[in-house]
């Protein structure tokens, strides 16, 4: 029954979803709440099968002219390739679930957004439009290679299909660029021309350090040449790294000089708590994104020390 199809495809999307989620949960970075990339991931996955549902249902058109690889190039931007390739999948399975149990869609879908993941890479924005090109290449491709296959013989119809999943790859692209700027700030996830500003030395802030406490920004300074060297042992993001040590000590900019060791090992506890919410709300003050906030909070750990609890 038509009830029975809709039911059955509900529960295979809901699958495919959880599947998503835990992923995500998974590959979720310091600063990142998993909350907020899965809510991206779902409202994304659910926008594409309910808006597309009713434009094909409204025009007569291909249904890969939709923009399925907008998905996975805004979480390859804004979480990586991992979770990105990994929402390729889910954007496949989903709209082939949900619209038609075809496996030439499926094939095309998987086949752009796997480009789309594999082009543009972490904080990478101004890639964006240009991978449309190659998305949709990669699913007019695919779409051919899948009728080839099947043995269909060459016809308009199937010329028409593969300019309309050219198309749509193009459409991913513009329509990522757009949502991309909403999206990296609902995540507090700074973009790369962000963190070359904040990773500045004459930013404002930094400058205020500078002037307000010398001896903290001579430290700060070893910092983060420490951090960017660290980050590129292990393959970091590098300018996460420098913006992050940069504004770890942020907090001391306004005890200057003046916050020096002490012995009471209690009172040398509640000094680093005190600038550490010194700097956190400087942090607010300034709209730092959250994942250079995560540092001034977690720099100096996130749990109390048992020997201080004596």
């Amino acid at each position: 029954s038509l009830a029975g199809r809709i039911l059955g495809r509900g529960v295979l999307l809901a699958a495919v979803l959880l599947l998503f989620c835990g992923v995500l949960v998974g590959s979720s970075r310091t600063g990142v709440r998993a909350s907020r990339p899965l809510a991206v991931a779902v409202i994304g996955l659910l926008l594409l099968t309910g808006g597309g549902t009713w434009l094909l249902l409204t025009w007569p058109l291909h249904p890969m002219i939709l923009p399925q690889g907008a998905l996975a190039l805004v979480i390859a931007v804004v979480l990586g390739r991992g979770p990105a390739l990994v929402a390729a999948l889910v954007v496949a399975a989903g709209l082939s679930i949900f619209l038609h149990f075809d496996p030439q869609l499926l094939f095309a879908a998987f086949a752009g957004g796997v480009t789309a993941a594999l082009t543009v890479r972490q904080r990478r924005e101004r890639a964006v439009l240009a991978a449309g090109i190659l998305v949709g290449l990669a699913q007019a491709l695919a779409l051919e290679a899948a009728r080839a296959a099947s043995g269909a013989p060459q016809s308009a119809a199937a010329l028409s299909a593969a300019a309309q999943a050219f198309a749509g790859g193009v459409l991913a692209s513009l329509l990522a660029a757009l949502v991309l700027p909403f999206v990296q700030r609902w995540l507090g996830v700074a973009s790369r021309g962000q963190l070359k500003a904040w990773g500045d030395l004459e930013h404002p802030l930094a400058a205020r350090l500078r002037e307000r406490a010398p001896q903290i920004f001579t430290h700060t300074l070893r910092v983060v040449a420490l951090a960017e060297r660290a980050a590129k042992a292990v393959g970091a993001d590098r300018l996460l790294c420098r913006a992050g040590a940069l504004y770890h000590d942020i907090g001391k900019v306004d005890a200057g000089d003046d916050e020096g060791p002490v012995e009471d090992p209690h009172e040398a506890a509640l000094q680093r708590r005190r600038h550490v919410e010194a700097g956190i709300r400087l942090a607010r003050e300034h709209r730092l994104p959250r994942e250079l906030a995560a540092m001034i909070a977690e720099h100096h750990g996130t749990l109390e020390m048992a020997s201080l609890l004596v």
